[in-house]
């Protein structure tokens, strides 16, 4: 049932899934790649057999790609995390299937899914660093930087020279003390241990970005793109940079390649949306605001910034639209209703148009209670000159 219903697969397909699992848990890594090499010919379009080379990749530019392709749509996401769910059902015991799914959610932004499985995989390996590392680095997600400390000190009691461990500890100084100089200390000191692993290298970028030194931030955030070309955050944090100096043409390119990577992350499609409507190109900002998704925690600007793309092409029944949008989502959001009573004013309609300017005011807001008014006295003294 459940390979052809939830997925759409065949049967046999689902099998040879299950088959390539038991060679993964088997620890014979030439018989698995082996195996995954033939079921890439056989199902090259598979989000999952991406996600199995992704298990078992140790090069890090691999490992990304792998992750890239099998989280390449919204549709691909989800089949990965059903399948992951469905072999969570077959090893709930087994560690490193464990391990498999929490990176999957972790990677793919989920932190509170990924917590419930690193949290088990942990418990069934206590004395490990690397699932005691993990937990910490997802405890630091959601905000448990306590808990996430406390970890760390033990990690690097039985392995002190985990990398993993050290970046994890800078991370913390750089989200919650904003210490900024302990956490390139310990960033630094993550780099030397790992020097291919671009998590220290952009996290120092950061750092120095949040002192405000944007030639050293764009310095790591460049050799991290180097160090692996197929890590998003890479592309997405020097875009930033280069957008903080308004230089657009140039954080554009960098917000492009992101997507390129990974068409479904929301952050490097947020950027490139709010970086084609500063370069004034208003249809290829309302083509990557579009794919922005309804719940999105940023969702008023999103359709603040639609309405405004379409006002500027002179689509007015458009931007009157996703101006409405916003008074959906929230209908004390008075932006919204003042932008209303220019866009009424400008189809003509001028009773609606008063109707919103009136609303504006009595939202009481101290910006633009005060613009409604005027447009208001100007609406009842001088309707003529208005038309015109």
């Amino acid at each position: 049932m459940f390979a052809g219903v939830i997925f759409g697969n065949s049967r046999g397909e689902f099998a040879d899934y299950d088959t390539a699992v038991k060679y993964f848990l088997s620890t014979d890594t030439e018989s698995y790649k082996d195996y995954l090499n033939k079921l890439v010919e056989n199902y090259p379009e598979s989000e999952i057999v991406y996600f199995l080379f992704f298990m078992q990749e140790d090069d890090p530019i691999k490992y990304w790609d792998y992750f890239n392709r099998s989280f390449k749509s919204i549709e691909r996401k989800e089949n990965v995390y059903r399948w992951l769910e469905e072999l969570y059902k077959k090893y709930p015991h087994e560690h490193r299937i464990l391990n498999q799914i929490f990176l999957g959610y972790y990677n793919g932004g989920d932190y509170e899914k990924s917590l419930k499985y690193i949290n088990k995989a942990y418990k069934l390996r206590q004395r490990e660093p690397i699932y005691i590392n993990s937990l910490a680095e997802n405890y630091i997600k959601v905000g448990s930087y306590k808990k996430a400390e406390k970890l760390l000190r033990k990690s690097l009691k039985i392995k002190p020279d985990s990398s993993v461990a050290y970046h994890a500890l800078g991370m913390i100084r750089n989200l919650h003390t904003k210490n900024y100089e302990d956490a390139i200390q310990y960033f630094e000191k993550s780099m030397e241990l790992s020097p291919r692993d671009v998590g220290p290298i952009i996290d120092l970028g950061y750092a120095y970005e949040k002192m405000g030194n944007h030639e050293k931030a764009k310095y790591y955030f460049s050799k991290a793109i180097e160090v692996n070309p197929n890590y998003v955050t890479s592309y997405i944090n020097l875009g930033s940079v280069y957008g903080i100096e308004k230089e657009y043409e140039k954080a554009v390119g960098y917000f492009e390649k992101a997507v390129e990577l990974q068409p479904i992350n929301k952050l490097a499609i947020s950027y490139l949306a709010n970086t084609y409507y500063r370069l004034g190109e208003y249809e290829k900002a309302i083509k990557y605001y579009e794919m922005i998704d309804s719940n999105h925690e940023g969702i008023l600007k999103v359709y603040s910034s639609l309405s405004l793309c379409h006002y500027y092409l002179k689509n007015y029944r458009q931007a009157i639209n996703y101006s409405r949008k916003c008074i959906e989502k929230n209908p004390q959001y008075a932006p919204a209703h003042y932008f209303l009573g220019n866009l009424y004013s400008l189809e003509r309609d001028y009773d609606k148009a008063r109707e919103f300017y009136r609303k504006t005011i009595e939202l009481n807001n101290p910006e633009y209670s005060i613009k409604a008014q005027k447009r208001l006295e100007e609406l009842e003294q001088e309707p003529a000159r208005l038309k015109k």
